[in-house]
């Protein structure tokens, strides 16, 4: 079996848009932010 990954990023929405809640080893390494860089943060980041 193909070794696959997934990004996950889960937002809630506020006022501001998106606001990121959790993401996921997959796109830590994908985007090179971690999570405590994007936590909190909008979409639009």
């Amino acid at each position: 079996m193909k070794n696959s990954h997934k990004l996950v990023l889960h937002g809630i929405t506020n006022i501001c848009g998106r606001e990121i809640i959790f993401t996921n080893d997959a796109f830590t390494k994908f985007t090179g932010y971690s999570e405590e860089e994007v936590t909190g943060k909008t979409l639009h980041f």
